[in-house]
């Protein structure tokens, strides 16, 4: 018999763990898990074992070459029985979080959070953490577990496990360490962070949808006093950030999921997500813009541009088919130059979206003097990011 003593987060954890070599037959490297009252035994493959759980791997001498049985009378059978399929398909766990962690009932879930903290298995509380990715699903998470055991599942959501691989210098270290505060004491007002530099003039919320980081997203998005809308030096939104990136998942939490996004917001130029969205020709991102009810899809830019100049402009067929069919579509919208969609088409020698635009019936030929020929060249205003 062994006594295997350990410190989690500052308490003092002792633990009676009875270790017992045994010969049954079993192929290769295995561990038996002997839950409380030896109400249940789980056969685990020993490297896999100690590979996902540090208090496994103070207690098993050798797991590439035993065959021992571990007593957990800490841990109920429920929660064992999971462990143990969490370490034997650890190379499937993504569908296996899927599958199992999903549909598990809230007061399970945090059982096994207790279960995984008690064997120091980070990977396990990191696949149950994958399911509670908003602000609010990780503080329902709080009730009934002890403070140290959710401290141990925040430190190991997806979200901070990122943040904290993200930060170079102090100053992000010091955002990083001011928001896990404030999870891990519930704050109802984290407003501070709309204001925090993170990167290249971009606030934390902003930086994490530029570059397509969605856990980030998910959690400050749904934050308390967090403005989705604030913007850069450039007047740019997250969403407008997102849309330039083309991180159609950012994009998509943002638009249908985030109450308050300004789908319409504007940039320094004027110009709302949907131009950038046809710009980069995202046809997935132009999608969820439209399908969005309160989408202006006339809207105009610094030159007075439309999106729909920008399609025809960029030659982009899928963008202008996707935007022709938009009941309020404005074919004939002029911008400063005076030139229609068509025209800029035209000028542009995308002769494909002249026809394209020609077919739809509803455009009228361009009254710009010399518009076939060589009118002055347009505005053309690029992303301004």
């Amino acid at each position: 018999m062994s006594i295997a003593t350990g410190t989690r987060l500052g308490r003092q954890v002792t633990r009676t763990v009875i270790l017992v070599a045994f010969l049954n037959g079993l192929a290769g490297a295995a561990i038996t898990l002997v839950a409380k009252d030896a109400a249940g035994k789980h056969s685990v493959n020993a490297p896999a074992a100690v590979a996902h759980s540090g208090f496994l791997k103070n207690v098993v001498t050798d797991p590439d070459d035993c065959n021992d049985v571990v007593l957990l009378p800490f841990i109920s059978d429920p929660e064992l029985k999971t462990v143990a399929e969490f370490i034997n398909r650890s190379v499937q766990a993504a569908q296996w979080s899927q599958d199992t962690l999903r549909t598990m009932a809230p007061g399970a879930q945090r059982r096994l959070l207790a279960a995984a903290y008690d064997l120091d298995m980070r990977p396990l509380a990191a696949a149950i953490m994958t399911t509670k990715r908003t602000w609010g699903a990780i503080s329902v998470v709080r009730e009934s577990l002890r403070d140290e055991v959710f401290r141990f599942a925040v430190e190991n959501a997806p979200a901070v496990v990122g943040l904290k691989q993200d930060a170079r210098t102090s100053e992000q270290t010091a955002i990083v360490d001011m928001l896990l505060g404030h999870l891990i004491v519930g704050s109802d007002d984290i407003s501070a962070l709309n204001n925090a530099s993170w990167a290249s003039n971009m606030n934390l919320l902003q930086y994490a949808a530029r570059h397509g980081k969605q856990a980030i997203v998910e959690l400050l998005a749904s934050a308390p006093g967090i403005n989705v809308n604030a913007v850069d030096v450039a007047g740019n939104t997250a969403l407008h950030l997102a849309v330039f990136g083309g991180h159609l998942g950012v994009v998509e939490f943002l638009v249908v999921k985030t109450p308050g996004t300004n789908v319409n917001a504007r940039n320094h130029m004027r110009q709302t997500p949907l131009h950038l969205a046809t710009h980069t020709r995202n046809a997935h991102i132009v999608e969820v813009l439209l399908a969005d009810p309160t989408i202006e899809s006339n809207a105009c830019d610094v030159d007075l541009q439309t999106p729909l100049h920008y399609a025809a402009r960029e030659g982009h067929d899928d963008i202008v088919q996707m935007l022709l069919g938009v009941p309020d579509i404005d074919m004939n919208a002029r911008d400063k130059a005076q030139r229609t969609p068509m025209a800029e088409a035209e000028l542009w020698g995308q002769h494909p979206i002249v026809q394209l635009l020609m077919v739809s019936g509803d455009s009228v030929q361009d009254d710009y003097p010399g518009w076939t020929t060589a009118p002055p060249p347009s505005p053309a205003s690029p992303p301004h990011l």
